[in-house]
């Protein structure tokens, strides 16, 4: 995941490709790091992992973990949608 993070920090400085083009080299750089076969075991996890990572660095989301009651194993974070 980290490496992910790091491959769509490097994209924003495309200033020429769009959302989605970026979005699309972050996953080519990805499977070609990982390799297909491992690539396609999370295929269709990635962009929506891409997707969350974009809305919650633009604040679109906010973590409200003093709602929090009970937790097992951080499966309950809550998310409001600003």
């Amino acid at each position: 995941m980290s490496f992910g993070i790091s491959t769509m920090q490097d994209v924003e400085l495309f200033k020429n490709f769009t959302g989605k083009q970026k979005k699309e080299y972050s996953l080519s750089k990805i499977k070609g790091t990982i390799g297909p076969d491992e690539y396609d075991k999370y295929d269709v996890l990635l962009p929506i992992m891409i997707d969350f990572i974009i809305a919650v660095s633009k604040n679109e989301y906010i973590f409200n973990l003093n709602n929090i009651k009970k937790c097992f194993n951080f499966s309950c974070l809550y998310l409001v949608k600003i």
